[in-house]
């Protein structure tokens, strides 16, 4: 493989997250299959996806730094999302770290949470004791997968479809039903400000 092969594997890579971020899982899983049927390096080979996915998703936690503090002021002044009163500053990045790790393994998910740790001030040290492990360990799951099953692509792309769509049913369900419970209890509270 030459050198700009290594190149063009991460500019698709960085290209396919940014057009299509719904799921990253077949354009990981597709260079996988496209390194298969190439004779070439599979490690460098994976480390040039590699960065392309950690360049797309870092960047998330970057303008999160830079432009999310209004974003989350002012979802806090709408109390659209809870103010942690009462979490020390470990607890909160501990919380931060523990979403950075799961939601990187649910479509859409990965994308948005990068840019509110960042928007919260997730010291970058932490940032990358917590991102780069499970990062790294999502995109080699999807590259093996392409890698070993090339030949069985089709049926890879039609079980990660299904498995996004029921993923983000799955999230919305559960963050509608959160949205119904906070609005009920502020409800009760303005009923009874003494409780």
């Amino acid at each position: 493989m030459a050198s700009t092969e290594f190149v063009t594997l991460f500019a698709k890579m960085v290209k396919g997250m940014v057009e299509k971020p719904i799921p990253d899982e077949i354009t990981v899983m597709s260079l996988g299959a496209q390194v298969a049927h190439i004779d070439g390096q599979i490690f460098v080979a994976f480390f040039s996806i590699y960065a392309g996915v950690s360049l797309v998703l870092a960047s998330g936690y970057i303008i999160g730094g830079v432009l999310g503090t209004p974003i989350v002021n002012w979802l806090l002044q709408r109390r659209l999302i809870p103010t942690g009163k009462g979490r020390t500053r470990e607890e909160r990045d501990r919380l931060f770290g523990w979403m950075l790790c799961l939601g990187f393994f649910f479509p859409v998910v990965r994308h948005v949470i990068p840019f509110f740790v960042g928007a919260g001030r997730l010291p970058l040290r932490l940032f990358c004791l917590y991102f780069f492990p499970s990062s790294l360990i999502w995109t080699f799951h999807y590259y093996l997968a392409g890698y070993l099953f090339a030949d069985r692509m089709d049926e890879m792309v039609a079980g990660v479809y299904t498995y996004s769509k029921i993923t983000l049913i799955a999230l919305c369900s559960i963050g509608l039903v959160y949205m119904v419970i906070r609005q009920l209890q502020r409800i009760e509270i303005e009923k009874d400000p003494k409780g």
